[in-house]
């Protein structure tokens, strides 16, 4: 029985409606009727027994399961189908789909990667179109290509036109690609994140490789020819190092520039002829996180920005011929075999261009400015300066955080030492008597450093040597420094000597703060010391001669401290100056006017004799002290300047007009003495004393307030002189008694 169709005419073409055949190929006619076979519709094919079917080129449009259960079906062919569902429906997975339309080809392919189809083998013959460049060089270029191949090829030549150039990239998942031989340019984004293709050829005529050719791609092993001039921004470029053992490699050019474009090998295996020259001056990020077993450094004489950044490198050599250094340009670079640098033609080094490699020694030339952070963070432990260095600054961060750098000796020439040049290194010795300035933090956390020596210093900043935590002396010699900046050597808690300069006159806030080994300071000169500038020292004695102004806690938690000397200059002592100074016995108060809060708290001072012109005792002002025995002569004294004085024996009001003053909290009082001055006595002044035995006015007029002698069982003689009006208690009335003479008891 031959081949049958049941059809239908719509819209002037011909739809298949069903179809019988007891053929082993059935081949659709491409007309019925004269009209054109446009349409195949739903089961139209319906369990037949064929193996091959053929559609002719008119064939637009295929209904769902047009072709229903055929079981043996081997081989389909089609040409370009502008409407297709799902037209088979049965297991493929021995069909052989042969199209020529690149259309339907991806529509199979898209069936078969959703699982829809599984089909044995889809073939598509790639199609090329191109253009004539040169009609009597016979030469040409492809300007469309569709690919369907996993290995694609190009063509050498397309109707006797050898192809030189190529437009367009290539957007289907590939693994290998053989370039036309006479091919001469490779475009831009040619293979751009084709991560399975891992073979290419390239011809040996070829002359450049675009931007972003092979971005992202996993190619193995690459050969570049000698050719090639020119490689294009990002050409080969990955996001991740390389896993595989794959190398692109760099042949012999015989003197003639390659010119490199940036971060055309970020992250790949490098392999670089010795002979090869190199144009990467402005090439970025050109090597950033490559392999690269050997490089020449005669042949790359500047060194871009990013060139090596976070590479492996094998084998470097001549970096003598080094010139300039761009930013970050061997960043977090590492090092395998030589780590040695000589920089002694290099004129220019940008910021971080060393900071976290590998790098051991640098020889630094005559003409060469360090940078920022150029080696900070890296495993440098040897610098050598050319003899006849002649730059003048240590820049900041320049040799932060290096931890194998011991020592160094800068040349006589450097002056300055800038923000955080050598923060947290472990240098232990460094020769500062030419440095004339000292910024921020410039040698903070050294932890290593034992010793600091300066004779030209101007300017000591904040933080410069703060906690470097083995120092042990500083000699400021005869420095120009007139303030020594904040927190310099705060935290030196080995810090045992220190000798001013004559001509340091100021001491700023917290400059030495907990150094508590420090007991040898010369402060003779001293005349103005910022707040906590000695808090937590050692200091056994103090001498302040011409000191004028002190802030606030200037010495307190000086645990050791006994003894000391106020010069004739200083009249204030501010708040907390001297508290919790636990074992101060002994100090000289006789020209203090004013006395803050808590300036003298939890000390061991006896005995203490406010002087007659004082005319402010602040809060707190001996309070928890070992004080047994006060003097006051002030004109105000504040209300709790006295509590919590554990050990007070004797108290003596002086020149004090109004008594305002609370003594709670001193169970040991016995004896109160109030001063001719002393006109009246605030409520509750003098309440809860246990152990109050005598009381004595001396002026006549006395007005006493409320609560005075209450709780204070021991009160057995009270003394006053003429007072007019007295209120007391009623059962402490039997111990009055009226004395005009007191003067024995004062």
């Amino acid at each position: 029985m031959a081949t049958n169709y049941t059809y239908e005419i719509k819209y002037g073409v011909v739809r298949i409606t069903h179809c019988e055949s007891d053929e082993e190929e059935i081949k659709v006619p491409s007309k019925i009727d004269g009209k054109n076979v446009y349409q195949i519709c739903s089961f139209s094919f319906y369990e037949l027994d064929c193996k091959r079917i053929i559609l002719p080129k008119s064939i637009g449009k295929i209904e769902d399961s047009a072709f229903f259960n055929l079981h043996n079906l081997e081989y389909f062919e089609c040409s370009h189908i502008e409407d297709m569902y799902y037209p088979f429906a049965t297991d493929v997975s021995n069909l052989e789909v042969h199209t020529s339309s690149y259309f339907v080809a991806k529509k199979f392919k898209k069936y078969s990667d959703s699982n829809i189809y599984k089909f044995r083998k889809i073939n598509y013959d790639n199609t090329f179109s191109y253009k004539v460049l040169d009609k009597a060089k016979k030469t040409a270029k492809i300007t469309k290509f569709n690919i369907f191949d996993k290995d694609v090829v190009f063509p050498d030549e397309i109707d006797g036109y050898k192809i030189i150039e190529i437009y367009g990239k290539i957007t289907e998942d590939v693994q290998s690609v053989k370039l036309p031989k006479y091919l001469e340019k490779i475009p831009q984004n040619f293979l751009t994140n084709q991560l399975n293709v891992v073979k290419v050829i390239f011809p040996k005529y070829l002359k450049s490789i675009g931007k972003n050719a092979f971005k992202n791609t996993m190619l193995e092993n690459l050969f570049i020819p000698e050719t090639v001039d020119y490689i294009g921004d990002n050409a080969f470029y990955i996001e991740t190092p390389m896993t595989l053992d794959g190398t692109i490699s760099f042949k012999n050019k015989k003197q003639k520039e390659f010119l490199l474009g940036c971060g055309c090998f970020v992250n790949r295996n490098v392999s670089i002829d010795k002979t090869t020259i190199l144009n990467i001056v402005s090439s970025e990020d050109v090597f950033c996180g490559a392999k690269i077993d050997n490089l020449y450094f005669a042949n790359i004489k500047n060194i871009p920005s990013r060139a090596f950044k976070k590479a492996i490198i094998g084998h470097f050599f001549n970096s003598d011929m080094i010139e300039s250094l761009g930013e970050e340009a061997f960043y977090d670079c590492k090092f395998i075999y030589e780590k040695k640098f000589d920089l002694k033609n290099a004129f220019y080094a940008g910021k971080n261009c060393f900071s976290a490699s590998n790098i051991d020694e640098v020889y630094i030339g005559k003409n060469l400015e360090l940078s920022n952070s150029m080696f900070s963070n890296s495993t440098i432990s040897t610098v050598i300066f050319a003899g006849n260095y002649n730059k003048k600054v240590i820049p900041c961060r320049c040799f932060s955080n290096t931890f194998n750098l011991f020592s160094i000796k800068l040349p006589s020439s450097i002056k300055v030492i800038q923000m955080e040049a050598f923060l947290e290194s472990a240098i232990y010795f460094i020769n500062l008597k030419n440095v004339t300035e000292i910024h921020m933090c410039a040698f903070s956390n050294c932890t290593n450093l034992v010793k600091a020596e300066f004779k030209s210093l101007h300017s000591l900043d904040i933080s410069s040597f703060c906690k470097c935590t083995f120092l042990k002396e500083v000699y400021f010699y005869d420095s120009v420094i007139d303030t020594i900046g904040s927190y310099a050597f705060f935290g030196c808690e080995k810090l045992e000597k220190v000798v001013l300069s004559s001509k340091t006159l100021n001491i700023l806030k917290n400059s030495f703060m907990n150094c508590r080994s420090l007991k040898n300071i010369n402060l003779d000169g001293i005349k103005y010391i910022a707040d906590e500038a000695f808090c937590r020292c050692g200091f056994e004695k103090i001498s302040l001669d011409n000191i004028e102004q002190m802030k606030e806690y200037v010495f307190s938690e000086c645990y050791y401290l006994t003894d000391v000397y106020l010069g004739k200059y200083l009249t204030n002592l501010p708040k907390g100056c001297f508290s919790l100074c636990e074992k101060l016995e002994n100090i000289n108060i006789d020209n203090i006017f004013n006395f803050g809060d808590f300036c003298l708290y939890h000390t061991a001072i006896k005995e203490i004799h406010f002087p007659r012109k004082t005319s402010f005792i602040g809060n707190g002002v001996i309070t928890q002290s070992l004080v047994e025995k006060v003097y006051v002569s002030s004109s105000y004294i504040d209300s709790r300047a006295f509590i919590d004085l554990m050990h007070l024996k004797e108290i003596y009001f002086e020149y004090v007009g109004y008594v305002n003053t609370e003594l709670n909290n001193s169970p040991l009082l016995e004896r109160v003495v109030l001063g001719e001055k002393s006109s009246k006595i605030a409520n509750g002044s003098f309440y809860c004393l246990p152990n109050l035995k005598e009381f004595c006015i001396k002026r006549k007029h006395c007005s006493i307030g409320g609560k005075n002698f209450s709780k204070c069982p021991n009160l057995t003689t009270l003394y006053f002189n003429d007072i007019d009006e007295f209120k007391i208690v009623k059962k402490r009335r039997n111990f009055i008694k009226k004395r005009k003479d007191v003067s024995e008891f004062v």
